[in-house]
């Protein structure tokens, strides 16, 4: 070995002398003038664990947000706008919405898993007054449909009888 060449390596031999402070490092050995170091985890095995931590966060994230989800009630309010959700697996037909008994909405059809998302003033009499959430509070809501099979479909909330709407609110 040439000076230059011993100089280089004896400043390599210092910086693995340095590594025997290093966790996992169990042993370091010269061979041959040359030294080794046992114990060291290589490059590809770090990596293989970093990923399936990642794996692991993201599934832990997942399953805290899943069990953590409170199912919402099929009827509710967000803001001033009543929201009726078909949370069965078939599709609901010549939806009728009625607030207060009194004011009244239709929709056509509701898909399985789908929103009717109305405002409350939209709702009408048959006189053709509007629902005023200024001066009106929601007190009770029916809605009436039929499946596809022709059977009925109804739901019902009121203030004595539900959870409140406007709690529900507060609460998100």
């Amino acid at each position: 070995m040439s000076d230059r060449h011993r100089r280089e390596y004896d400043r390599h031999g210092d910086i693995i002398t340095g590594v025997r402070g290093v966790r996992g490092v169990r042993r370091v050995r010269e061979v041959r003038g040359v030294r080794e170091v046992r114990g060291v985890r290589g490059v590809r095995e770090v990596r293989e664990v970093l990923r399936v931590l990642r794996v692991l966060r993201v599934l832990v994230v997942l399953g805290v947000v899943a069990c953590g989800r409170e199912e919402e009630p099929p009827i509710r309010l967000k803001g001033a706008w009543l929201v009726v959700e078909n949370q069965t697996k078939t599709e609901w037909r010549e939806v009728s919405v009625t607030v207060n008994a009194y004011y009244k909405g239709v929709a056509p059809r509701v898909a399985p898993g789908g929103r009717l998302e109305a405002p409350l003033a939209g709702f009408t009499t048959g006189f053709g007054k509007r629902f005023n959430a200024a001066s009106e509070h929601v007190m009770r809501v029916e809605v009436r449909a039929t499946d596809p099979a022709g059977r009925p479909v109804a739901l019902d909330w009121d203030e004595h009888s539900g959870k409140p709407l406007a709690e529900h609110l507060r609460e998100r």
